[in-house]
């Protein structure tokens, strides 16, 4: 008779249960406005602030190109007699334009928090028109006559920038974060100032402008370079 024979059988293993899908998005671009503020006499200085668009190209999670647009416009008219058909007065009007492109690395710090640096290089070009009028008298066929004169400054400047940057962003919600940025940036600039003067007689007179130029380079610390909004997608 045969005996029984052992069984000898292979533990079960049950299958290996599948890890989830990564759903963490990642978002290849990113949008933002930008302004800043000025820290000196903060709550004149910052009527005309000026305004830009940032948008960057992230190349993986911790890096990014960026691209950035600012504008910025200014203008005033200050009225000191106006008793007379041309006011006496001051007028000025002022423009800046700056583009910007760099790179910028990116750290998480907690959940909601980051920081990043990078550096920047850029052009600026910014003018201003400043006019004073005011009256004068004269003698014309033994008769005091007023006639108006003044004065007009035109400033022009045109800069190459570098930008040295850190950064710290908080995400308000999943694809959007508020942020902020400090900078010490290397300017290269050449100014040409050029004053005139005019005299409001029949025919009108322009005295011959003259003017001069500056070249220069400087270092700025900015401790709030600027603030701003942004969105990726």
């Amino acid at each position: 008779m045969l005996g029984a024979l052992p069984v000898v059988g292979r533990a079960q293993v049950p299958p290996a249960t599948p890890l989830p899908p990564d759903t963490a998005r990642v978002f290849k671009h990113e949008l933002g406005l930008t302004a800043s503020p000025q820290l000196d006499h903060f709550l004149t200085a910052n009527r005309a602030l000026p305004v830009g668009l940032l948008y960057k190209r992230h190349l993986n999670a911790r890096s990014a190109l960026r691209l950035r647009v600012v504008g910025q416009y200014e203008g005033s008219r200050k009225v000191d007699d106006d008793t007379f058909a041309h006011p006496e007065g001051t007028l000025r009007r002022a423009w800046e334009a700056q583009v910007f492109g760099g790179w910028e690395m990116q750290r998480p710090l907690a959940p909601r928090w980051a920081a990043g640096y990078g550096a920047e290089l850029g052009l600026a070009l910014m003018r201003e028109r400043v006019e004073n009028h005011y009256r004068d008298t004269g003698i014309n066929d033994g008769n005091t006559t007023f006639f108006n004169k003044g004065t007009i400054l035109t400033q022009t400047r045109a800069s190459v920038q570098t930008r040295l940057f850190g950064r710290l962003a908080f995400r308000v919600w999943r694809s959007g974060q508020l942020f902020a940025e400090t900078a010490l940036v290397g300017v290269y600039y050449r100014e040409r100032y050029k004053p005139e003067e005019f005299y409001d007689v029949p025919p009108p007179l322009f005295a011959p402008p003259y003017g001069s130029t500056t070249r220069g380079f400087t270092v700025l610390l900015r401790p709030v370079q600027f603030i701003g909004i942004s969105a990726s997608f």
